[in-house]
């Protein structure tokens, strides 16, 4: 089983992962999303962008050490966006700094 979900998997992953720097501000699905991790099954056709999609992550931190949601609501329901942005923020600095610790790009005190 294990075999057929990874063949499965192998087959279908370049039609959803954007593996250009220039989509990643857009609503997509990113290298590390899938390569979270240096030991991933999939690290070794995705390597080259696993490496630049985590560089594009720390150059995109923001001055107050979060990072911004690629999506939004569209300018509808205003106010509960901006409250679920800053949840969003919140959930994508642990997701971020987790999969960054994992590839050795931040120093741990």
């Amino acid at each position: 089983m294990r075999n057929a979900i990874y063949s499965e998997l192998s087959r279908l992953l370049p039609t959803v992962i954007a593996t250009t720097l220039s989509t990643w501000n857009q609503y997509n699905l990113r290298p590390i999303q899938v390569v979270d991790r240096p030991d991933s099954l999939f690290i070794t056709p995705y390597a080259d962008q696993v490496e630049i999609n985590l560089d594009f992550e720390v150059e995109t931190q923001q001055p107050d050490g979060s990072w911004e949601p690629n999506w939004s609501w569209n300018n509808e329901h205003k106010e509960e966006w901006g409250k679920a942005k800053v949840e969003w923020k919140s959930a994508l600095v642990v997701e971020k700094v987790s999969t960054l610790k994992r590839f050795s790009r931040i120093e741990v005190a």
